[in-house]
């Protein structure tokens, strides 16, 4: 998987060929309350030689299940199978518009576990509007917390886990047949030239990171199989500038069957 911040709709198209090209299965596409809109911006850009998907990240609470049922079938009538949803409770970042209660929801933004449990709710009636006819896209729930876990496992195709969340206890996950691990990736030449870079990463981001010579991260990559991890969503580190290096990296994974 890849993940990538705000950009154009020419940027856009652009990432999207290139990934398509490297193999990649989906492409992240965030939320952010200053931000255009990614869905109206993905419609644009859907071709019909490409297969890689758009996995949205959602909060629920800033529409409602039906609308976004409706948006789901209209980007299926664009093409099939092109999308993944990423239901998330949502953290509010710096510069983002403060976020409001939704009239007529009983749900208190202010409140990161009322969060998740909207979150729970919100997707259950979403999946209740599909009929066996409709085409549903794969849903995954982020989160680590006991009510986002629940949530993945009741009502998600993946639980979506950052790197460091799941190390702590794997065991947590074990009842959710699709995991899908969230890491960023430093490679250098040496293990001594990547935890130099590794230092200057916030000590969160740090954990989050996997990090040293090429073999070393193929390595630690092939080591979460043994917990059933057969999918990873792979971004470059906050104090890389560049990402190409890591398209490459993929591809050799993806030609290697790892």
């Amino acid at each position: 998987m890849a993940r990538h911040p705000e950009i154009s709709l020419d940027e856009l198209s652009e990432l999207i060929n290139k990934l398509d090209k490297f193999g990649y299965e989906s492409v992240l596409l965030l939320f952010g309350t200053k931000m255009s809109d990614y869905w109206i911006k993905a419609a644009r850009t859907l071709d019909h030689s490409k297969k890689i998907k758009y996995m949205f990240a959602m909060r629920p609470y800033a529409l409602s299940p039906e609308y976004l049922y409706m948006m789901t079938k209209s980007f299926n009538e664009i093409q099939q199978n092109r999308l993944m949803i990423n239901f998330v409770s949502g953290e509010f970042y710096p510069g983002e518009i403060d976020p409001t209660d939704p009239d007529g929801i009983d749900i208190n933004v202010d409140d990161k576990e009322k969060r998740r449990l909207y979150v729970r709710k919100f997707v259950k009636k979403y999946i209740e509007l599909f009929n066996n006819k409709d085409n549903r896209p794969t849903i995954l729930i982020s989160g680590a917390a006991p009510t986002a876990v629940r949530t993945a496992k009741d009502y998600g195709d993946y639980s979506l886990i950052m790197y460091k969340d799941f190390l702590f206890n794997p065991s947590t996950f074990k009842d959710i047949p699709n995991k899908m691990i969230n890491f960023s990736v430093i490679i250098k030449d040496t293990q001594e030239e990547a935890e130099a870079l590794a230092k200057t990463l916030s000590p969160v981001d740090k954990m989050n990171t996997i990090y040293g010579n090429k073999e070393c991260v193929i390595n630690t990559i092939n080591d979460l199989k043994q917990y059933g991890i057969n999918d990873i969503l792979i971004d470059r580190a906050h104090c890389e500038e560049e990402a190409d290096y890591l398209h490459d990296f993929v591809k050799e994974l993806i030609d290697a069957n790892i």
